[in-house]
């Protein structure tokens, strides 16, 4: 089975393309998705140094959003075994300082990073060509669950903090599964709903939750299985990421120096949010890992 679409074209920018794929219609929640991580391009991060939006791994007590959001993405290259030699493919890839730093410190041969919103990778384009990372590291913009790339691509495929976003995540372990080398994993650090517990319209909304990816950490596990991964392994690990993350913002959200380098509508809408819910008490955080078997036929992706 070959790429999905119809092709790619490249939007030039210095020495280095974006390379445009051509996906299926945007549905109305993509283009909020896309919207909202546009607008957190023009001053909505949250960070000092970096240009990190995932809630960071506290478990060592580091000591700003900036250390914790580096310590997460540490666990996820860790779980995913990355090392020299590796193709990654990073699905939602942000402002892509976790690719800085993985080419850095875990030195996969190549990464290709995929983000729906071009104004994120435009940001991207520049901090790649900066560290003279040209060659191996490329940038697509495509969707999520139409992935611009022949099957059996990579030897590891990762998502930090988007696949809740994606329309839908289902989709998108299907498109994972199809693009992994046989032998190759997945690893996700992923959002979802604690057991029991409710998580209303207003929040899902706020956080961008599509409704059909809103289901607890056993049905993550078995949705990955039916997909036909082997070796599915979802570890919560929200006791170091969920209460850790509102306190940060419980105290910076009001500071001076936070407060000016915030695009206002962001320091406002997250006062709103804290001021309704808290310590996100309903919410699961998970890392989620699985392997695509070794000897596993390509399956269908459609």
């Amino acid at each position: 089975m070959r790429a999905r679409g119809r092709g790619t074209k490249p939007q030039t920018g210095g020495s280095m393309n974006i390379l445009q794929h051509a996906y299926r219609k945007l549905s109305l929640h993509d283009y909020r998705v896309r919207a909202h991580y546009g607008f957190l391009a023009q001053g909505g991060s949250l960070s000092e140094e970096s240009m990190f939006m995932n809630m960071g791994f506290w478990k060592d007590a580091p000591a700003t959003l900036d250390e914790a959001a580096r310590a997460l993405v540490r666990l996820v290259a860790q779980t995913a075994r990355l090392g020299p030699g590796d193709r990654l493919l990073d699905v939602g890839c942000g402002f892509g300082d976790q690719d800085l730093l993985w080419m850095e410190e875990f030195g996969p041969a190549r990464i290709d990073a995929v983000n729906i919103s071009e104004s994120q990778l435009k940001v991207v384009q520049g901090r790649v060509l900066e560290r003279g990372l040209g060659e191996r590291i490329n940038l697509w913009a495509a969707s999520a669950t139409e992935l611009p790339f022949e099957d059996g691509t990579f030897d590891k495929v990762v998502c930090v903090e988007a696949a809740h976003h994606f329309n839908t995540r289902e989709a998108f372990f299907r498109q994972a599964f199809r693009v992994l080398k046989p032998g190759g994993r997945v690893v996700l650090a992923d959002i979802l709903p604690m057991a029991g517990q409710k998580v209303g319209a207003f929040e899902r909304q706020n956080m961008h939750i599509k409704g059909e990816n809103m289901y607890t950490r056993d049905v993550y596990a078995r949705k990955l299985a039916a997909e036909g991964f082997g070796a599915v392994e979802v570890q919560s690990i929200r006791e170091h990421v969920c209460p850790p993350y509102s306190s940060f913002l419980l105290r910076r959200v009001g500071e001076g120096a936070m407060a000016e380098r915030m695009n206002p509508v962001v320091r406002w809408a997250a006062r709103a949010y804290l001021k309704r819910f808290g310590t996100f008490e309903n919410l699961d955080f998970v890392i989620a890992s699985a392997e695509r078997p070794a000897h596993a036929a390509a399956r269908s992706a459609s």
